[in-house]
């Protein structure tokens, strides 16, 4: 992916600097210049799935289209997220923890049956995946995916990174397992930010429906309030609320 024609055009670059300043001193300086801006766009790649550094992710639909989607479920407030979807009548994506899904398969049989999308969040959620191997994040994706086939009867087709960190061992384990990355176009940081009003202010202010995914969380107490702000603001602008 880019990360590859990054490097290339890093090598070149530092060749030619090298080959025709004949100053040594300028020499380290656009060295140094051309190694901090390719530390700034690796960065970049690595916290930003939009970005398809490391891999091509699901990261907007067409225009006119809308995807809620929750991380980090199933947890305290899935069921009143659930509720408030019902109360809308609207599908969304579900990108689930597989230790969380172990313990509360009910939950994640309701999603399931509210017809939603299920998605792989991987087994433990650990804030050190970026520095996990091929074969350790490999073994987070399908243990999560295992744990959801058993409860669902269907395996996860779509993988949500973590903090949306991805890195060449991430994007190696997402296709060993046969999944699709999944990123979003609107990050609500409902994480937090505590105040409903705050977050659908934020998400409005970055919607511009030219098919958006929205990341939420189904385990805060305001996520569910926000809802019932987001949606009908959206269903106002005459979106259609899909899934990947």
């Amino acid at each position: 992916m880019k990360h590859r024609a990054a490097i290339i055009i890093l090598s070149v670059a530092l060749f030619l600097t090298s080959f025709f300043i004949p100053n040594a001193n300028h020499v380290l300086l656009f060295c140094g210049i051309i190694l901090i801006l390719f530390l700034i766009v690796l960065a970049v790649g690595i916290t930003t799935p939009k970005f398809n550094y490391f891999i091509r992710s699901i990261n907007k639909l067409q225009p006119g289209e809308v995807c809620l989607s929750f991380d980090d479920g199933p947890n305290t407030y899935t069921h009143q997220i659930l509720d408030c979807l019902a109360k809308h009548e609207i599908k969304a994506s579900f990108f689930l923890i597989g230790k969380n899904s172990e313990a509360d398969p009910d939950t994640v049989k309701r999603i399931q049956n509210g017809g939603h999308l299920i998605g792989n969040h991987s087994y433990h959620h650990q804030t050190n995946i970026g520095w996990l191997s091929t074969k350790k994040v490999g073994e987070e994706i399908s243990k999560a995916n295992d744990i959801l086939a058993d409860i669902t009867g269907k395996q996860p087709l779509y993988y949500r990174p973590p903090f949306g960190v991805l890195n060449p061992n991430i994007a190696r384990a997402i296709k060993n397992n046969g999944l699709k990355s999944v990123g979003w176009t609107i990050r609500s940081f409902d994480t937090k930010i505590q105040d409903p009003v705050r977050i659908f202010n934020k998400i409005k202010k970055r919607f511009k429906n030219k098919g958006e995914i929205i990341l939420l969380h189904d385990t805060c107490k305001h996520s569910v309030e926000t809802l019932d702000l987001i949606i009908p603001y959206l269903k106002e602008q005459g979106v259609k609320f899909v899934n990947p």
